[in-house]
This record gives structure tokens, C-alpha cells and sequence, in this order.
């Protein structure tokens, strides 16, 4: 604290805190007259001295920065670190969700919703409902949320999955090699050419080659 009597005798010890270090200043009496002496042996002629020495070289009011020994203000302890506070997980409802919300375990978040809204509307204290009723109504509600976006969360997750085995065994079938390729086109010409016919052109008379319709046209020219 700030030196208030500034006629000190000697033998007084100041005090002082610079930087997280303890610093102190001895009054002493010399041929001089009376001098500030610094724990590191050096004597000053008057506190702010003293203490401009102490930080440094930083210029400062020496009545201010010391204070007499046994007389600064007690340190602070630090102060104890809070626990935590433990997360409150939100209350489950002691009936089925579904059964609170009056909708099939099937139904969509949409349908859920709704009913939550409907029914929040007549058991809220507000709306002359009862505090537990809407707790339970919470509670249900948020149950079925959690259970609905855990769904979806793994739905979402196994369809890259799905697409990558896909792809997996795409990659996997055996091509067919241009030698297989080019003995099923053979095959199919040859049926083709099996299906073909040829007609005498007098008579229409359809021949399986046509050396025998020409042979055959012969005849109507004889």
C-alpha cells in the first residue's frame, strides 16, 4: 500500500512486487544523509529512484510502488476452480413415446410433429394443462426425435457403402473377350442366313439356295 508517512527512520525495509519478483529497499542513514539502499547493494537518494532502479529504468512514484514491510495488503488466495456442473439429460417419459403422442411407430417425424404441437397446446400449464403432463409430453416427444434422426443418420451412412459393393462388383464380372464376341456374331449371321429363301421370279416358288431358283426359272423358258 502507498506510503503515507514520508519521514522515515532507518532501518525501515520497503517492499515492493515488479514483474512476479520480490524486490526490497532498505532506509539507511549515511554521511550523506539518508539513503535508499536496494537488495542489490546500490543506495539511491529517494524511493522513486529506488524504484525507477528496481524496474529497470521505468520512471515511477516511489511512494506508490513501495510499500512499508508488514504493512502490504495480503495476497488474494487464488480462488478454487468450479467443478463442472453435471449435463442434465432431458427426463424419459415412463409410458411408450407413441402411446403419449397418440401416433404409430411407423409415422414420420412430420406426423409426430404435429401431434406434439396439438397436443402441447392443451397440456401446457398456460392453456389450464398440468406441468407434469407437458414434461411427459417433452419427453416423448424428444425420444421419438432422437430415434427418428438416428434412423436417417444410419440410412445416410450405409448408402455409400451400398454403392461401393455395387461398383465393387461391376468391376468384378469378366469381360468377354473379341474372340467370343466375334463367334456369337457368327452364329447369328449363319441364322440369318439359314432364314433366307430365294423365289423363281415366274412363278414365286421359293428355293432354299438360289442355284436351285435358277435352275428352276430355267424350266419356263424351255
Amino acid at each position: 500500500m502507498p506510503i503515507e508517512n514520508r519521514n522515515l527512520e532507518a532501518g525501515t525495509v520497503l517492499t515492493a512486487r515488479y514483474k512476479k519478483q520480490e524486490r526490497t529497499c532498505e532506509v539507511v542513514k549515511t554521511d550523506e544523509g539518508i539513503r535508499y539502499r536496494l537488495d542489490d547493494g546500490t543506495e539511491h537518494k529517494s524511493p522513486s529512484s529506488a524504484g525507477k532502479a528496481a524496474m529497470g529504468g521505468v520512471a515511477c512514484n516511489g511512494w506508490r510502488f513501495w510499500s512499508i514491510a508488514g504493512t502490504e495488503a495480503p495476497k488474494r488466495e487464488p480462488k478454487a476452480k468450479k467443478e463442472p456442473k453435471e449435463k442434465r439429460s432431458a427426463p424419459r417419459p415412463t409410458r411408450d413415446p407413441f402411446d403419449v403422442l397418440g401416433v404409430r411407430p411407423e409415422a414420420s417425424f412430420d406426423e409426430v410433429s404435429a401431434a406434439y404441437r396439438r397436443l402441447a397446446k392443451r397440456s401446457h400449464p398456460d392453456a389450464g394443462g398440468s406441468h407434469d403432463a407437458m414434461v411427459e409430453l417433452n419427453a416423448a416427444y424428444e425420444t421419438i426425435r432422437e430415434r427418428i434422426q438416428g434412423t436417417e443418420s444410419a440410412t445416410r451412412a450405409s448408402k455409400p457403402k451400398a454403392k461401393k459393393e455395387a461398383a465393387a462388383k461391376t468391376k468384378a464380372a469378366p469381360k468377354k473377350s473379341a474372340k467370343a464376341k466375334s463367334a456369337k456374331k457368327g452364329k447369328a449371321t449363319g441364322a440369318a442366313a439359314s432364314d433366307a429363301s430365294y423365289g423363281c421370279g415366274a412363278c414365286g416358288e421359293t428355293f432354299p439356295t438360289q442355284k436351285k431358283a435358277v435352275a428352276h426359272a430355267m424350266t419356263h423358258t424351255a
